[in-house]
């Protein structure tokens, strides 16, 4: 039986996108692997978040594609600000990267991301996280190039462990507290893990204005201009993603409940 890997891609808009996703289907099928896309090859009546969140937990590990999905010939970053800088030819990929990439390593999936050259990559999809991101074009040399053979290589073998400790999980009944998880907050096992994480995100976009955000992550060392996307929902998805990756998530907890006092932020 193979294992399932979720895929994460943008819906293709040309005949060069929807060839290489054809070709990384057929790739990881020949290895093994069963490819699994929300509203590809997964089909959900369910609302997006939980369709991905159901599919993720059916799956080993995560293969992100990005890929442009936004072309914009000029545009200016940070205006208005002493910062502010002109970008020509500007490539943006779909904002789903990012959601998915931050599910999937909440739930400790092994990584594999690939960037489409000449991409603005920001977020998770930049280097400098717990996974290497390879630039790419869309064709079949990426394939061939020994360095993704070297990177897939390793990626296929963390999965193995992955599996691994999920069947000893599931033989010895060990939670994830036992397990030493990554995440700071309720330990009880990784559902609740996920809910914690879930119930913050939702407090920061729910009871935040965007000023207050902007406030929140001055005092947290954050430049809040810097967090991938444009909704106040993603900004705090990130947020909360990226600080938790840090490690710092009792910091964003604290500085959250100065501002919010009457909120439970236990």
């Amino acid at each position: 039986m193979t294992a399932k890997v979720f895929l994460s891609v943008g819906s293709t808009a040309n005949d060069t996108q929807e060839k290489f996703v054809q070709l990384m289907e057929e790739f990881l099928e020949g290895k093994g692997l069963t490819p699994q896309t929300v509203g590809r090859s997964y089909f959900s009546s369910k609302q997006p978040l939980v369709a991905i969140d159901e599919l993720l937990q059916e799956c080993v590990g995560t293969v992100i594609i990005a890929y442009e999905r936004t072309h914009l010939e000029t545009a200016v970053e940070k205006r208005g600000s002493p910062k502010e800088k002109a970008l020509d030819g500007l490539n943006l990929p779909t904002v789903w990267n990012q959601i998915e990439a931050t599910m999937a390593y909440t739930l400790g999936h092994p990584l594999l991301v690939l960037v489409e050259k000449g991409l603005k990559t920001e977020g998770l999809l930049e280097q400098g996280y717990d996974w290497f991101v390879q630039e790419i074009a869309l064709d079949q040399t990426v394939f061939e190039d020994r360095m993704f053979q070297g990177v897939f290589a390793d990626w296929k073998k963390r999965i193995a462990q992955y599996q691994q400790e999920q069947k000893r999980r599931v033989t010895t009944g060990e939670t994830e507290q036992q397990a030493a998880p990554v995440l700071e907050g309720p330990r009880d096992d990784a559902a609740a893990q996920r809910r914690y994480l879930t119930r913050l995100r939702k407090q920061l976009a729910d009871h935040f204005s965007d000023e207050e955000l902007h406030a929140l992550c001055f005092d947290l060392g954050i430049d809040y201009a810097n967090l991938p996307g444009d909704s106040k929902f993603i900004k705090a998805l990130e947020l909360v993603a990226d600080l938790n990756r840090k490690n710092r998530l009792t910091e964003l907890v604290e500085a959250a409940s100065d501002m919010r006092p009457g909120l439970s932020w236990e």
